[in-house]
């Protein structure tokens, strides 16, 4: 799936790409305590435990890339956060990438930019 903020956004696709390159150049993603993963999107019950229904709701409306009414109001539509097409999907990935990370250990999970539905954690 791809998903860009555009290019005035610090988010951009580039700057992840590069952090992947220093990650994998650094020969990180190659230890024995690293494995590949590919997440799945998060369900809309394990989204209630960090979102309101109303919030859900307007973001789910927002995945045609519209700001729906209300949008504004969850700082969806501003530079910092705008509406694309995807960004709900996109968001529940992240989640779902969050989801795998174990909290109790050391691990930490990162999505490959060049495969956006891979991640390794």
């Amino acid at each position: 799936m791809e998903f860009d903020y555009g290019p005035g956004h610090p988010l951009r696709n580039e700057r992840l790409g590069l952090t992947y390159d220093l990650i994998s150049a650094c020969e990180l993603l190659s230890l024995p305590s690293i494995r590949y993963v590919e997440p799945e999107p998060a369900t809309d019950d394990e989204l209630l435990v960090f979102l309101k229904p109303d919030y859900l709701k307007v973001l789910k409306v927002a995945d045609a890339g519209d700001a729906p009414p209300g949008a504004f109001q969850y700082g969806l539509g501003t530079p910092d956060n705008p509406i694309l097409p995807g960004i709900f999907r996109w968001s529940s990935l992240d989640v779902s990438g969050v989801k795998l990370w174990d909290l109790g250990s050391s691990r930490l999970g990162i999505r490959n930019p060049e495969l956006s539905d891979k991640a390794y954690a």
